[in-house]
């Protein structure tokens, strides 16, 4: 039988499994999808007019003519600093990420099947994030997470059609492909020690695992100067299994006798099935034509993230070991607003913004969660070359710094401040 902190430390090494997949909501979920959306800082929902109407609104494709192809990489750029705070790991106490950047790859297929329907296909990644703490090795944190990634890709085929001048319908077929990897630090309580030590790292990677999601969607054109839309993003479940892989180092208790006992009842090698569940999002927009050449939108997009409401993580060997954990996420808001201004020529001018809410309670917040609220600017430029179109944009995000105000579930104290800026190019081209 496993000694008490032998199984305490088996908890707390699949326990990192279970916080990490879709959890960090506003901050997990990527709106990065193509250029010209993001220079009016993701407000498309009404307006899309392109190959990428597969990822922000599938009824817009049936305005999309000719055959078209998109690819509109975005680069996001992402840091996270803590201060600890009391009753633990105490004022004084920091840590911070490693500076790094992250491709976000994106690419569409349009074909006008007839004059009322055209078809589309999109390369898409929809979420996705990585964290790493590994460059502050003294980090308290690091027995929570040194290292977290997840990648969600999509390949969406989509149809949009044209019922009357007036009205447009749409959908897709989302066929979500994901991946976890993760790595924390191990702590025991050793006999004769005063507090937990470190004794080793365990790590966890993850196949790909696949999902289905689905898109309805809908654009209205009661007038030449208004556009509505109306889109409805299912929710997904993908089921993880995988091997946490733990490594140790030497015990020294000043016993061999004892080191071996302790080496032998650590445990070892363990799959653990994690189920993931991709919350529903509804995106509604209005989109005023103020003139030929100036248009405004506004956005809300709702994400059901009270799903998320408990984590489950069932152990192949060891059932006894399965863990229940409480989250206790909110449904989540955003709101954006856009303009675009394309006078005659070959300039497109783009700017926009957005208030993006966090789902996240404050107890959960940790060195492998840390959301909040954030304030999204962005500014973008086309260029129209006839059968080529180039478009570009930039985006800066402001973040709320949010502390978990002495209320850690993992008592882990403190305040984290995330920043990140985000840089995307897009090119367009008929056939």
């Amino acid at each position: 039988m496993l000694r008490p902190w032998a199984r305490a430390s088996l908890f707390t090494i699949f326990a990192l499994a279970a916080l990490h997949p879709d959890a960090r909501g506003a901050g997990f979920a990527l709106f990065e999808q193509g250029a010209p959306a993001m220079g009016r800082a993701g407000a498309y929902v009404a307006g899309a007019s392109n190959p990428s109407a597969v990822f922000f609104n599938p009824a817009a494709l049936a305005g999309v003519k000719g055959t078209r192809v998109g690819l509109t990489p975005s680069l996001i750029f992402f840091n996270e600093s803590f201060a600890g705070s009391d009753p633990y790991p105490g004022y004084g106490t920091t840590g911070e990420t490693a500076h790094r950047g992250f491709p976000l790859p994106a690419a569409y297929l349009s074909h006008e099947f007839s004059d009322r329907v055209t078809g589309g296909l999109g390369f898409t990644a929809p979420y996705g994030l990585e964290t790493d703490w590994r460059d502050s090795p003294n980090f308290p944190g690091r027995f929570l997470s040194q290292r977290a990634r997840i990648e969600r890709l999509e390949v969406s085929g989509a149809l949009g059609v044209e019922l009357s001048p007036a009205l447009r319908v749409g959908g897709a077929l989302n066929m979500g492909i994901s991946r976890v990897i993760l790595q924390k630090a191990l702590a025991a309580q050793l006999p004769g020690e005063p507090t937990a030590v470190e004794i080793g790292t365990a790590s966890l990677e993850s196949p790909r695992q696949s999902g289905l999601s689905g898109t309805l969607a809908l654009q209205a054109l009661p007038s030449d100067k208004v556009k509505f839309g109306l889109v409805v993003r299912t929710g997904s479940t993908s089921e993880f299994t995988a091997p946490a892989h733990l490594a140790y180092g030497p015990i020294h208790t000043g016993n061999a006798n004892e080191d071996s006992l302790i080496q032998s009842q650590l445990p070892r090698d363990q799959d653990a099935s994690v189920r993931v569940r991709f919350p529903l999002m509804v995106m509604t927009g209005i989109e005023y034509a103020f003139s030929p050449a100036f248009h405004g939108e506004v956005d809300l997009n709702w994400t059901r993230w009270s799903v998320f409401d408990t984590v489950s993580i069932l152990f192949s060997k060891d059932p006894a070991f399965n863990i229940y954990t409480p989250q206790d996420f909110k449904n989540a808001l955003a709101v954006r607003a856009g303009v675009e201004y394309a006078p005659p020529g070959r300039w497109t001018i783009r700017g926009g913004a957005y208030y993006d809410v966090t789902p996240q309670p404050a107890t959960t917040l940790s060195p492998l969660l840390a959301d909040t609220d954030r304030v999204g600017l962005t500014a973008g430029l086309g260029y129209d070359a006839g059968p080529f179109r180039l478009d570009t944009y930039a985006l800066l995000v402001l973040f709320r710094n949010r502390s978990t105000d002495g209320t850690s579930v993992l008592h882990l104290d403190g305040s984290y401040k995330p920043r990140a800026f985000t840089v995307g190019l897009g090119l367009g081209f008929a056939l």
